[in-house]
Parts: C-alpha cells; structure tokens; sequence
C-alpha cells in the first residue's frame, strides 16, 4: 500500500473545507455522503490522516479515492 499525501487526499475529494491550515472536512468517498463527515489531516510526514464520523475505515476511504 502506497503513502497517500495530504494534499493528494484533498484533490481527490469533493466539498473540501478547510478547517486549520493542515485539517479539513470533505464529503467521504467511502459510504453516501451528503454532508461532509470525514476529517482529513496532515500527519507528521505529510500524509494524510481519516477520521470518517460515519465509521468508514482508511483503508477504505484509501480504496473509494484509488490509492489502495
């Protein structure tokens, strides 16, 4: 499995809204998401950490995004 970069998460997710500098709120790609429910931060490398309020692992948010 790949490292997925925080900025590479971001373009390949819909209604990105930046929260701080390195945390933002998108739509999760991995169940039917109508209102953003997934966090998406920068971890220390620069690699993109998922925290989805719905329960949807990384591993499939990585998989719904094409990087698996």
């Amino acid at each position: 499995m790949s490292k997925l970069l925080y900025q590479e998460a971001l373009d390949r997710l819909k209604k990105v809204k930046k929260i701080h500098a390195d945390q933002s709120m998108a739509l999760c790609p991995a169940h039917n998401d109508k209102n953003p429910s997934l966090s998406v931060g920068r971890g220390r490398e620069g690699n993109a950490v998922f925290y989805c309020f719905e329960g949807c692992t990384f591993d499939e948010i990585k998989e719904a995004i094409g990087n698996d």
